[in-house]
């Protein structure tokens, strides 16, 4: 494999990005990343527009405080039931569309 220099953040993400192209099972993964990424970011921004911490989530849905914080954190990978109890607390919707 060539060996390339790499400076910085970008230049290393840049490298994976290389990477990944050539990889069905890392494009998977990838795409996966993105659509978790994407969930607990939306959670955690509904979460702190209505005023309530980690502690009164982890209250309100019976899930452990740490348990959220690993999840805000990208070191859990959330259930989908998780992900339900959290959306329902925080009134936000779950949807799935047809790709067109």
């Amino acid at each position: 494999m060539k060996k390339e220099k790499i400076n910085g953040q970008s230049g290393a993400i840049n490298a994976i990005n290389k990477i990944v192209s050539k990889n069905n099972t890392l494009k998977q993964w990838q795409k996966e990343y993105e659509i978790e990424k994407g969930i607990i970011e939306s959670i955690i921004e509904t979460r702190k527009e209505k005023g309530i911490t980690q502690f009164e989530l982890a209250k309100l849905t019976g899930i452990k405080q740490s348990t959220i914080s690993r999840i805000e954190k990208r070191l859990d990978s959330p259930q989908l039931s998780t992900i339900v109890s959290i959306a329902e607390v925080l009134d936000m919707k779950i949807c799935l569309e047809r790709k067109v």
